[in-house]
């Protein structure tokens, strides 16, 4: 299940800090990945818009209290207004 490389189509609804310098992102998803239900992604690196849909490659770190942690390879905007 980790270090699994996935592709997601999603919309970031909030960006939060958790250290000095380093921002993760919060996207909506509902669904199941490997058995277990995922409310939502929390995204590491890259830089997003609150509101705006993303393409997002990404690499699978972990599943924590109904969030699956990703690593941002690689993002782009989609439908940007």
């Amino acid at each position: 299940m980790l270090n699994k490389k996935v592709y997601i189509v999603s919309i970031c609804l909030k960006k939060c800090s958790r250290k000095a310098g380093e921002i993760d992102y919060i996207f909506h998803f509902r669904g199941f990945y490997h058995g277990q239900k995922v409310q939502k992604l929390l995204v590491k690196g890259g830089q997003f818009e609150t509101g705006e849909e993303y393409l997002i490659r990404a690499k699978i770190l972990g599943f924590k209290q109904g969030a699956l942690i990703c690593q941002c390879l690689k993002f782009k905007s989609i439908f940007k207004q």
